[in-house]
């Protein structure tokens, strides 16, 4: 059974039934944008997973929208919250905000972060907003919110 997470109502109205606009109970509120980091070790330990779901010769040639589409849209449409809160259900605390390009080789993203954070003995929780944000359509729609500073992007980046 999944542990249950309430953060406070102003990331997640409620309507009148009791139902946040997200369609689940008050008792499974998203985390707040700055809680929705995964480890760098999760990171890699989901490449080494996609590289075996596509297998060595497909993996290449896989963009981060392939890895969106394929993997993370569909367990996000099942669960109804961000694919990082697979890993951590309670939240993890942004270390560092890291952009992409949906077109890119995934392959590619995953050995920037990795030459990034080489040196480095202590590597941080990552903010990637395709692990970030709930990739389902009308989760999205509302985690995006209406304004540029409400949005996930700035509170992350601003945490």
């Amino acid at each position: 059974m999944r542990q249950r997470v309430v953060v406070d109502p102003e990331h997640a109205p409620l309507a009148a039934n009791g139902d946040n606009d997200m369609g689940t109970r008050n008792e499974e509120l998203p985390l707040r944008p700055s809680m929705r980091a995964i480890s760098y070790e999760d990171l890699i330990n989901f490449d080494e997973m996609a590289y075996r779901h596509y297998g060595w010769w497909n993996y290449g040639r896989k963009t981060m929208r392939d890895i969106n589409d394929d993997i993370i849209a569909p367990y996000c449409k099942r669960e109804k919250r961000p694919y990082a809160q697979k890993y951590n259900q309670n939240g993890l605390k942004v270390g560092a905000f890291v952009t992409h390009c949906w077109d890119e080789p995934f392959a590619d993203f995953v050995h920037s972060i990795q030459s990034v954070f080489y040196s480095w003995p202590n590597k941080p929780a990552l903010w990637i907003c395709s692990f970030a944000l709930t990739q389902e359509q009308h989760c999205l729609k509302i985690e995006l919110g209406h304004s540029i500073p409400d949005s996930p992007f700035v509170q992350a980046d601003n945490s």
